[in-house]
């Protein structure tokens, strides 16, 4: 199921529980309750060995870096 699917998906009874790496947000809590945490992860950038010394925080990416994300 796609992610942007899982809220309507529980809004309209086709499933009961959503169990996905869903942050909490006010917006969704207006739409779903949020149980306690369940899980805590910490969470990483990977960048190549070799930018190591050239990308040290999010900052770079202000200068025209360039992100690869995950669409799930």
């Amino acid at each position: 199921m796609e992610f942007g699917s899982l809220i309507p998906a529980m809004e309209t009874g086709s499933v009961d529980m959503i169990i996905s790496g869903m942050s909490y947000t006010e917006e969704r809590d207006k739409k779903v309750d949020f149980s306690d945490v369940y899980q805590s992860d910490q969470q990483y950038f990977v960048i190549r060995k070799q930018d190591q010394d050239k990308i040290k925080d999010v900052s770079y990416f202000d200068q025209g870096g360039k992100i690869g994300v995950s669409d799930n």
